[in-house]
């Protein structure tokens, strides 16, 4: 309906236009908090996405770190392995080695050679085992020297009665 000039208008008419401008300006003002709030909201996720990022940086420097860290615990676990197989072989060569010389020892001591001398610079139970297989080399060598020269005297011995018995005869 067309209204008239505000001077024609009725008081009922006033009060309708009255309410009309309120509702806009209530609905201007509903408008306005609801962009408010949409700012808000806005800044709200604004900074919820710039915390995230953050984040996201932190743990990408984190991951790295880590993946540095885990790479030299490898590496750090290899060379130890890498020892450890070293340590074992040398051990065993070693205890080979000094094992051997023992056999070689014992092999011409059964040749007759009582001179041989297992000569080891290690001072565990392989050492000392090569000082007493040593020593008694020593011992068995001056047995047999003792022996030799009992041998020696029993042969003159007989020598001599066999000569005084042809002289009896």
């Amino acid at each position: 309906e067309r209204f008239r000039s505000s001077k024609e208008a009725s008081a009922s008419e006033r009060a309708i236009l009255a309410e009309a401008v309120r509702d806009v300006a209530f609905k201007n003002e509903a408008l306005f908090d609801e962009l408010d709030i949409n700012k808000e909201i806005e800044s709200f996720v604004s900074h919820q996405n710039d915390f995230i990022s953050e984040l996201i940086s932190a743990n990408e420097v984190l991951e790295a770190r880590l993946t540095g860290e885990m790479a030299a615990l490898a590496a750090l676990w290899i060379i130890a392995g890498i020892g450890i197989v070293a340590g074992g072989i040398w051990f065993s060569n070693a205890l080979s080695r000094n094992i051997n010389l023992l056999k070689q020892g014992a092999q011409e001591i059964a040749k007759g050679n009582f001179s041989a001398v297992v000569a080891l610079s290690d001072k565990g139970d392989i050492g000392q085992l090569a000082s007493a297989f040593s020593q008694m080399a020593k011992e068995l060598q001056k047995s047999r020297g003792s022996l030799q020269e009992q041998i020696q005297e029993t042969e003159r011995k007989a020598s001599e009665l066999a000569r005084a018995n042809n002289l009896m005869v």
